[in-house]
C-alpha cells in the first residue's frame, strides 16, 4: 500500500543523484509502473525544448529505443517535447501521436514505440523560466486490462512524479554530469567515445565497446564534433583536451 508520506520522507533521506532516480524508479515499479522518463532542457526562440546545449536526459526505457532515437534525431520532430514546452495539464503519450500523419517520420516513431509496448504514458510537463520539460511513467502491454490498471493509477503517478522533480531539480539537476551546458557539453556517451578516439578507435572499435551499430557509434562521434565547431576527429580531440571536456 503506497503511503504519500513514507515516500516524501524517502525522497529526502537520498544523498544523491543516483539513490534519488533509483527511490522514484523502485516506488513507480512498486504500484505498477515498468519505467520512466526525465527530460529536461532549455527553450529555443520558437518556444521548444532544444536537443543541444542544456539537456538532462535520464530513462529506463529500452536501450534499442533510445540508440534509434538518437540515431534517427526524432528530437526534431517529437510531438512530446513540443507539449511540453507549452503550459499545459498532464498527457498521455497517445494523445501526442493521435494526429501523426500516415507514412510520416513521427508514426514510425510511435509505431517504434509500440513495439517496445510503450502505450500508456502519462507525462508531467515541467516549466521553468529557464527552459521546459517532462517526467513520465509508462506501464508495459497493450491490452484492455493494462489501460484500466493505467487511467486507474494516474492520479498516483501525478503525484508520484511531482515531489519526485520537486526534490530532483532543487538538489541535484544542475548538478549533474547528465545536465549540459558550455562548460558539459558532452554527454557521458560522447565523451567515451571522444577518449576511444582519441586512442585511435575506429567507428567500428566503438561500436563493439557500446554494443550498438557502427552507424549509432559514428552518430555519437560526429554530434559530440559539431557540438564544438570540429571539422575532423582529430580536431574534436585536440579541442576537447584543451578545454578540459575530457582527460586521458
Amino acid at each position: 500500500m503506497f503511503q504519500l508520506d513514507e515516500y516524501l520522507d524517502g525522497l529526502q533521506q537520498c544523498k544523491n543523484e543516483e539513490a534519488l532516480v533509483a527511490y522514484f524508479e523502485d516506488t513507480a515499479k512498486s504500484v505498477g509502473f515498468a519505467g520512466y522518463n526525465i527530460f529536461y532542457g532549455p527553450l529555443d526562440a520558437r518556444g521548444r525544448v532544444t536537443p543541444e546545449l542544456g539537456i538532462y536526459d535520464n530513462s529506463s526505457l529500452p536501450e534499442d529505443l533510445i540508440e534509434t532515437y538518437d540515431r534517427e534525431e526524432w528530437f526534431s520532430v517529437d510531438p512530446l517535447l513540443a507539449l511540453t514546452a507549452l503550459p499545459t495539464v498532464p498527457f498521455s503519450t497517445a494523445s501526442a501521436f493521435a494526429y501523426a500523419a500516415p507514412g510520416s517520420v513521427t508514426e514510425t516513431m510511435w509505431h517504434a514505440m509500440l513495439d517496445f509496448k510503450i502505450e500508456h504514458e502519462l507525462n508531467i510537463p515541467v516549466r521553468r523560466t529557464d527552459g521546459a520539460g517532462q517526467v513520465s511513467l509508462h506501464m508495459a502491454g497493450r491490452s484492455e486490462e493494462a489501460f484500466e490498471h493505467f487511467q486507474a493509477a494516474l492520479p498516483l503517478a501525478h503525484t508520484i512524479m511531482t515531489a519526485f522533480f520537486g526534490v530532483f531539480e532543487n538538489r541535484f539537476l544542475h548538478q549533474s554530469p547528465l545536465f549540459l551546458t558550455p562548460e558539459n557539453p558532452f554527454t557521458p556517451r560522447e565523451k567515451d567515445c571522444l577518449k576511444w578516439v582519441a586512442q585511435g578507435q575506429s567507428n567500428a572499435d566503438i561500436a563493439e565497446r557500446l554494443d550498438v551499430s557502427v552507424r549509432t557509434a559514428k552518430f555519437h562521434v560526429e554530434n559530440a564534433m559539431k557540438k564544438i565547431n570540429a571539422r575532423t576527429r582529430a580536431e574534436a580531440v585536440a579541442i576537447a583536451l584543451t578545454q578540459d571536456f575530457i582527460q586521458l
